[in-house]
């Protein structure tokens, strides 16, 4: 038994120390990645992946992803890619689900990207939770169900995923999967608005102009507009036009100055 007991503590030392050598091989390679070094990061990152080191792996993707050390490979990526996500790796996961949408480096396929996705999704990976939601609200890959697309979204929104916050609230606002509740889209593209998330500041102000869920005020309605606008979102500019038409000069100057204090111009 002192024995067994002795090769245990030998044995988990060893393992101690090939672990600290790893991770000190992994930070080196990020260390070099950083600094632009990308071939230094595919030398340190490389044996550990094929040592089967989930997040050298997952690297070793993005790397052929980006072109970066190496000549750009998508079919290279997703190989990587799937060699960690069947390590558990959910930044693999996802990344794999979505190559299978694309069609990037894989055959296109909505199951095979939907079931990679749902592995992600119940890891708590939120950008796989919205992307999941998506496919349930479009019927790819999975049965169309919009009351599945909103689960999703709640789960992936509650994590701060702004996309997921915007579609909560065209999920309330149009009745889609919840009962049509006006309030509550509001208080959702106001989440997603407030990150800075163009298309739900342009919901936004169209609720304030439109009085849909918040009593309306064009002010409130021509500022988030407006920001949206800054970010070159399409609409947005014949949006501000039909709103500042229907609004006095001086309420005009008032929403500009506001603006101005964010480093915004209105036009």
């Amino acid at each position: 038994m002192i024995r067994i007991t002795q090769a245990a503590l030998a044995a988990a030392f060893s393992l101690s120390l090939a672990l600290s050598a790893a991770a000190a091989d992994f930070d080196a390679g990020w260390t070099a990645y950083e600094r632009g070094d990308f071939a230094t990061a595919l030398k340190e990152w490389q044996p550990l992946a094929e040592r089967g080191d989930r997040r050298a792996q997952f690297n070793m993707g993005v790397l052929y992803d980006q072109g970066k050390g190496v000549d750009r490979s998508d079919k290279i990526a997703a190989e990587w890619w799937q060699k960690a996500a069947l390590n558990g790796s959910v930044l693999a996961q996802h990344n794999l689900g979505q190559s299978y949408i694309a069609g990037d480096g894989v055959p296109q396929d909505m199951a095979m990207a939907a079931s990679w996705l749902q592995r992600a999704a119940v890891g708590g990976h939120a950008p796989a939770q919205y992307t999941l939601g998506k496919l349930h609200a479009y019927g790819m890959g999975v049965a169309r169900s919009d009351a599945e697309a909103l689960r999703w979204y709640v789960l992936s929104a509650d994590r701060g995923n702004e996309r997921a916050q915007y579609n909560m609230g065209k999920s309330y606002r149009d009745g889609a999967g919840a009962p049509k509740d006006l309030a509550e889209a509001v208080k959702w593209f106001r989440r997603a608005a407030d990150a800075g998330y163009a298309k739900a500041q342009s919901a936004l102000g169209q609720r304030y102009l439109k009085g849909e869920g918040v009593e309306k005020n064009l002010g409130e309605a021509l500022y988030w507009t407006a920001l949206a606008e800054a970010q070159n979102l399409d609409r947005a500019e014949d949006d501000r036009a039909e709103i500042t038409a229907q609004m006095a000069t001086a309420d005009v100057e008032a929403v500009r100055k506001r603006l101005a204090e964010r480093g915004v111009t209105l036009k």
